[in-house]
């Protein structure tokens, strides 16, 4: 294999200079032109990895590839075809778990521009064969599905949650969206379904993650009264809580903002972020948890003004949690980062790249390996997924 130096950024990624001791890498990417809706996921074996859609004449082809040696492997192919529902803000997603990969797409489901079911398969042998597709709405009723989180569990098992539209579908298009959760075997059949929340946004995606107790969901709740606000559930010992709002900003709103939480933990750890719009003033909130999600200490605001959200958020080795989200004005658009202590302590906040808001620039992707964040997006004027390394001089003193 061979490697592939790095491109430095130049410091006009930077606030400035002194400012920030973050030092943005951009890496080679193995997404060739056409490319988008890319994802970054890292293993629980400590391996980063990118997945990414290309498309061409109507046909969509799902890859991924893994950092290996400062460079990524060749690209695998997990699937393929041309009624595969590609929405900016519902994307594919890939998990990798030793040999084990399991991914997810929409394809659409009948004649209608939002009708299409959620696809699974998966692979034991690090994804050079797949099984057939599975349908993760069983329900078989003929509406919108997806805004899918997938996440890995002991013994070859899977969770997955999404936004499903039987209830909707069955009322004659007055029911509310609901948030589903499912378990699979190793061979991908469900082996338990649950209703997690009756009564969701329509099309905020979701997000995942594994806590000591087990998975914690979090999503755009709707109210009677179209309060959007964050909520989140969770798994313990088998059995998932009602769902708790995790801040009272009381944004109501009656259409669908397409702006989702983003969650990660590690142990008991958890953060949460999120996009929020009160008295016409966006700005993206931090919440952080010390007992798996079950309380929340103060509300941070990361950010306020100038923004149309995006978020995505990590916990690196070192206990410090990474934010980022989309930052924008009439005159340019940055893709942002900032850097927290678990104590809510502000560390570090950095630019690391230049784009444009336009919604084919997707949901920027970021995850973690030690104490660097690498981060994905799809730059407008290439046409082409693009991926960055961010490393820091120091880790901070305020550690798990």
């Amino acid at each position: 294999m061979k490697n592939i130096s790095y491109l430095v950024i130049s410091v006009l990624f930077c606030i400035n200079a002194s400012a920030s001791t973050g030092k943005v890498t951009e890496l080679h990417s193995p997404a060739k032109e056409n490319s988008s809706l890319s994802r970054l996921f890292t293993s629980a074996q400590g391996d980063v990895y990118l997945s990414w859609v290309e498309s061409e004449e109507g046909k969509a082809q799902l890859f991924y590839s893994q950092l290996a040696d400062a460079s990524w492997t060749k690209e695998k192919i997990i699937g393929s075809g041309d009624d595969w529902m590609l929405h900016w803000a519902d994307f594919p997603s890939v998990l990798i778990d030793e040999q084990r990969v399991m991914a997810h797409y929409s394809q659409k489901s009948q004649a209608g521009k939002y009708s299409f079911d959620v696809k699974t398969v998966f692979s034991h042998d690090k994804g050079n064969n797949f099984s057939k597709a599975y349908t993760l709405n069983l329900e078989g009723v003929k509406g919108e599905n997806g805004m899918v989180s997938l996440l890995p569990l002991e013994g070859g098992r899977s969770f997955a949650t999404w936004l499903d539209s039987r209830t909707t579908v069955k009322e004659g298009g007055t029911g509310g969206m609901s948030l589903r959760g499912a378990t699979f075997n190793s061979t991908g059949d469900i082996i338990k379904q649950w209703e997690l929340d009756n009564r969701t946004c329509d099309c905020c995606s979701t997000d995942t993650a594994m806590t000591k107790q087990g998975p914690v969901v979090v999503y755009r709740d709707r109210s009677d009264t179209d309060i959007r606000d964050i909520s989140i559930v969770r798994q313990v010992n088998g059995e998932w809580t009602a769902p708790v709002t995790i801040h009272n900003d009381g944004w109501q709103i009656k259409g669908c903002p397409m702006n989702g939480p983003a969650i990660d933990a590690k142990d008991n750890y958890v953060a949460v972020s999120w996009l929020t719009i009160k008295n016409d003033v966006p700005s993206i909130n931090l919440k952080l948890s010390k007992d798996g999600g079950k309380t929340f200490g103060d509300l941070i605001e990361v950010v306020n003004g100038d923004i149309n959200g995006r978020v995505d958020i990590e916990i690196i080795e070192s206990g410090a949690v990474v934010v980022s989200w989309f930052a924008s004005n009439p005159e340019n658009t940055k893709l942002m980062l900032a850097k927290y202590s678990f104590s809510g302590k502000f560390i570090d906040k950095l630019v690391v790249a230049e784009s444009k808001s336009l919604r084919r620039s997707g949901l920027p992707s970021i995850t973690s390996h030690e104490n660097q964040i690498y981060m994905s997006w799809t730059d407008i004027d290439t046409n082409k997924v693009k991926v960055a390394k961010i490393t820091w001089d120091s880790a901070p003193s305020d550690i798990l």
